[in-house]
């Protein structure tokens, strides 16, 4: 529920979920190669994490909490841009 910034906010996050798993699935790889973890398990770690990841933004979607605080950020802004003014 991207309340503020519509579709740009959507495709963000879905962009940054493919390479946050991709990241995931690349370490996984090494990992299993160097044989620090086992196959299986190094290749199921990104879907478990975001699988995580996702019950953890549907609950937040149910309960109509937001994720992302966009009011401290705006406030956070206004604050620097009104120091660099003076």
């Amino acid at each position: 529920m991207a309340k503020q910034g519509g579709m740009a906010i959507g495709a963000g996050m879905g962009l940054a979920f493919f390479l946050i798993y991709w990241a995931f699935l690349i370490a996984g790889e090494q990992l299993a190669d160097r044989m620090l973890m086992s196959p299986m398990m190094a290749m199921w770690m990104p879907n478990l994490i975001l699988a995580a990841g996702g019950v953890f933004l549907v609950l937040k979607t149910v309960r109509e909490t937001t994720v992302i605080p966009w009011d401290r950020w705006t406030q956070w802004f206004r604050r620097t841009d009104r120091k660099e003014k003076r």
